[in-house]
């Protein structure tokens, strides 16, 4: 309809996001896959969407792809599993792809969307000791709840499950000493029983970034890392984010 089209042509539609819009709620509305939606749009599948935002949709199996800087045609239907032949076919009046400028938009059709790079990582490798949820402490023969994950390693580098802001490092009770990371306004990490901290307060950290060394310090019957992912808040299960091996 009128209402939801700010503008269209035949392969696209340009939609402005209005009050309540989710990604989901667009996707269904227009029978469009999410990822052709993002992809199009220049987005993250994650991204929260803004009240006003534009969106290109397309109308048919593909993607608008919007040419960055340093991009050449030969890698970007690499990329997206698409003939050269089929791009120049579907952008008739482009006549050298390669010298398009930063910002023009072509047409992809069928392209297929690679998964996006994962945007969490291991802060250690070694052996799950202890998992998430309740468990039987031998030493005080209690149940306890523990709100992370155990990794066996002993005096190894720690590092950061994903970019972010080192909001405290140093002791921290029965933790030890701890590093606690801010990954936006929901997520925080949280990495204990460290013997070493190599950041500091109001560091910027990248995803992979060596933050401590762990050990056995605070409430610890040997060493290990002990790492929370923490949700507004409150310890949830780091396997819905963090892929352990």
């Amino acid at each position: 309809s009128e209402d939801d089209e700010s503008a269209s042509g035949k392969d696209k539609i340009s939609y402005t996001v209005k009050p309540g819009d989710t990604l989901s709620t667009i996707a269904n509305r227009f029978r469009v896959p999410i990822n052709l939606i993002t992809a199009s749009s220049n987005i993250r599948p994650d991204t929260t969407l803004r009240i006003g935002q534009t969106l290109t949709i397309p109308n048919r199996p593909g993607i608008y792809y919007r040419i960055k800087a340093g991009d050449r045609i030969a890698k970007v239907a690499s990329y997206y599993s698409v003939k050269l032949a089929e791009i120049e076919k579907d952008n008739p009046t482009l006549q050298n792809l390669d010298l398009l400028p930063v910002g023009a938009s072509i047409f992809l059709p069928n392209a297929k969307i690679p998964d996006p790079p994962p945007m969490w990582s291991m802060p250690a490798v070694g052996r799950l000791s202890s998992g998430f949820g309740w468990r039987s402490i031998p030493i005080h023969k209690v149940r306890h709840f523990h709100g992370g994950v155990d990794i066996a390693i002993a005096y190894a580098p720690v590092k950061a499950a994903r970019d972010g802001v080192v909001i405290y490092g140093g002791p921290m009770g029965s933790y030890g000493n701890a590093v606690i990371v801010k990954h936006d306004s929901n997520f925080k990490t949280l990495y204990a029983h460290l013997s070493k901290v190599h950041v500091t307060n109001g560091q910027r950290v990248k995803r992979g970034t060596v933050i401590a060394t762990s050990g056995n310090t605070g409430f610890s019957t040997g060493p290990h890392l002990h790492f929370e992912v923490i949700y507004k808040g409150k310890a949830v299960p780091p396997f819905q984010y963090v892929k352990f091996k």
